[in-house]
């Protein structure tokens, strides 16, 4: 063995055996022991972005909503920025109606099955599932009250389909309304003091009332010939969204709650429904199915600017009945769809550095192979 000085690098020399140890740096200094360290680095930061995609920038509460992704009606949530999609209930039977409670650490919903519909709790992480109602006829829709005292419901188990309203806990049932025709689609005012609902009383088809909670001074707020529901009282109080339409056409409308003036928000083909405020009253969340696909919408309260919030960025599967938790307003859905997009950018360009990590990484590994043969 001898050491042997070439270009300024030193180099040491097994004559006997042919093997040759050298420094790792070339003339110039560069690294050429691993020549695809770049793409580890680069690896490295890829995946600090995708992290800091995920897990940064504000939820603005929760979305609850229906969807067939796992095969039947299951209950799923969401944040409103359109990330952390979860499933929430698992079962057999078909689950519908979400409704989160005021302070959003319950989701009261519908269980429904070949016999019956009945109302269940369970806890924001789809935990804690509690039966509330058990009775041989239909119970579904739940809606809070405002202070999560009580849930309103519609149920036929006297015959005919009528307002109810018990305790949180399942306690206290008590039927609102008594008229012989549907009464249903409760919806509480912001103080509680009254509640909305869609009736059969005057005409079939439904219109919309309003009531006090105990059932008194029923007032009528619409006149039309055309089927009214899923009622939601704006923030402030002097507003109500409702679905209105027929057969395979219906809209969002907003009424004032003296039915003195509406204005028909979404004005287009397809089915919107299950309208839902945002927490400064200045946007609706609703469903849509608009020919490909039921999937949950967003609009400004004057009907400009509707979008589509991207939970399935891919709408292959039925989203509906949105059920939001505010904790501020909602992001531009735009921006929603970009961080989407960026998402899956950063996620392919992961995949594709780590495979041409591992394929540059077995070619030199053959390479070296070869050449210790040699």
């Amino acid at each position: 063995m001898r050491l042997c000085k070439e270009d300024n690098h030193f180099s040491s020399t097994l004559q006997e055996e042919k093997i040759y140890i050298a420094d790792s740096l070339s003339p110039e200094g560069d690294d050429i022991m691993n020549p695809h360290k770049k793409f580890l680095i680069i690896i490295g930061i890829l995946i600090v972005c995708e992290l800091s995609l995920i897990f940064t920038g504000p939820s603005y509460g929760k979305i609850a909503f229906v969807s067939d992704r796992r095969g039947n009606f299951e209950i799923f949530a969401a944040d409103a920025n359109g990330w952390s999609v979860k499933r929430l209930t698992s079962s057999a039977e078909d689950n519908f109606n979400p409704a989160w409670s005021p302070d959003g650490k319950k989701i009261a919903f519908t269980v429904e099955n070949d016999e019956q519909s009945d109302i269940y709790i369970m806890d924001a992480d789809g935990s804690n599932v509690q039966r509330l109602t058990d009775d041989k006829g239909d119970d579904w829709d739940p809606a809070w009250s405002p202070d999560g005292k009580k849930i309103a419901f519609t149920s036929d188990r006297n015959g005919t389909y009528d307002v109810y309203c018990m305790n949180a806990d399942g306690t206290n049932i008590q039927r609102i309304t008594t008229d012989p025709d549907f009464d249903g689609f409760p919806a509480w005012s912001p103080d509680g003091g009254k509640i909305a609902f869609t009736s059969w009383r005057d005409r079939i088809p439904s219109e919309l009332y309003i009531m006090n909670a105990d059932g008194s001074d029923v007032q009528r707020l619409t006149n039309n010939y055309v089927e009214e529901g899923n009622p939601a009282w704006s923030p402030d109080g002097e507003k109500i969204a409702i679905s209105r339409g027929m057969e395979e056409s219906y809209d969002i409308y907003i009424i004032d709650v003296d039915g003195s003036s509406e204005v028909n928000v979404t004005n287009a083909p397809g089915l919107n429904s299950s309208p839902v405020w945002s927490l400064d009253g200045e946007k609706i969340v609703f469903a849509s199915y608009r020919g490909w696909g039921h999937d949950i919408y967003m609009i400004n309260d004057d009907g400009s600017n509707v979008q589509r919030l991207h939970f399935d960025l891919l709408n292959i599967y039925a989203d509906f009945q949105p059920s939001w938790y505010c904790s501020g307003t909602l992001p531009d859905p735009s921006l929603i769809f970009l961080r989407k997009c960026l998402h899956i950018i950063l996620i392919a360009a992961i995949i594709f550095s780590a495979m041409y990590f591992v394929v540059v990484s077995l070619k030199r590994g053959k390479q070296s192979d070869t050449e210790s043969t040699q």
